[in-house]
């Protein structure tokens, strides 16, 4: 029977001592740190030579062979294939582009996806170019260089998809608009 109190006890001991560690850790600053592998917009955007890198990673597009993209070799194929104009041997065109195809089609799903990954990264440039300290020209021409960008992906949208939500900085996803889309362009 001692041996069960004893063993209590120092199970209670135990337990107060992992709370306690606990509560003092969490209670400090000593984890809140920014990532200093990963770059915030609050430390990233602080001269001309930030802002083109940011410039230059709009221009980054989904690599290779590997995703279903409108600025990819493989998603312009695909489309290509889709229109009548060849075929190839995993008959993904042949699914997306015949009567019975689905919205939960995996091609039409990345041609999606990736669009949209493509606009929210434009949409970060365009919402933070605009406090960054630089000449003003260069803003206007980079801003309306990813604003280009921007459009031939939602055109490719509009295209392909019909009535699709055109995001813009200043229409988040919890906005509800009635604007006409070519206002929100």
């Amino acid at each position: 029977m001692k041996n069960i109190y004893h063993t209590l006890e120092i199970t209670k001991a135990c337990l107060v001592t992992l709370a306690l560690s606990l509560v003092t850790v969490s209670c400090s600053d000593l984890l809140d740190k920014e990532p200093p592998s990963s770059i915030s917009d609050g430390s990233f955007w602080t001269g001309e030579g930030d802002a083109m890198l940011a410039l230059t990673g709009c221009y980054r597009f989904q690599t290779g062979w590997s995703h279903d993209d409108f600025a990819t070799p493989q998603g312009l194929l695909y489309l290509d294939f889709a229109g009548g104009n060849g075929t190839e041997k995993e008959n993904f065109s042949t699914l997306m582009a015949s009567s019975n195809t689905v919205a939960t089609n995996s091609n039409l799903r990345w041609f999606w996806g990736n669009a949209y990954t493509q606009i929210a990264k434009y949409n970060v440039f365009l919402e933070n170019i605009t406090d960054c300290p630089m000449d003003g020209d260069k803003k206007e021409i980079w801003s309306a260089e990813v604003k280009c960008l921007r459009a031939y992906f939602l055109f490719n949208l509009a295209f392909y998809y019909k009535d699709v939500p055109m995001l813009t900085p200043s229409h988040k996803l919890h906005k509800r608009t009635s604007m006409p889309r070519w206002k929100l362009i």
